[in-house]
């Protein structure tokens, strides 16, 4: 079996990762000294509600290689396949964390893409693994 794993910035929702059955890596988004989970704590709603209450704009952050090896440790145990594909690594440390990550999990068969996208365009490309 493959696993596929993306992160937040693909603009997929839970139910629709979970149709897919695509594991979503949050980003994390700061805003008021407050840390949020792209998507689990903080919903796109809410995101946008706390953008136009606030004059400062919020901050992002990568996932750590640890939120990738929880995935892949995962699925190593169930000897799964993993294709990784991130948001573009010209705007985002997320892809270095997953490679990290990967030379942490000392498992051969996960392979970390590069989207060299973001948002809609990586999610076109998560999409793509399932025509």
């Amino acid at each position: 079996m493959i696993k596929i794993i993306t992160d937040s910035t693909s603009d997929i929702n839970a139910d629709y990762a979970q149709q897919l059955q695509v594991d979503i890596v949050p980003l994390k988004v700061i805003m008021n000294g407050k840390e949020y989970k792209d998507r689990i704590d903080l919903q796109a709603k809410q995101f946008y509600q706390l953008l136009a209450d606030n004059e400062v704009l919020p901050t992002t952050s990568q996932p750590s290689p640890q939120d990738f090896l929880d995935y892949y440790e995962e699925a190593k145990k169930n000897n799964e396949s993993v294709i990784v594909i991130t948001l573009s690594g010209k705007v985002s440390g997320t892809y270095q964390s997953a490679c990290i990550a990967k030379d942490l999990a000392e498992y051969d068969d996960i392979f970390v893409i590069d989207s060299f996208n973001a948002t809609q365009g990586l999610r076109l490309i998560v999409e793509k693994q399932f025509n």
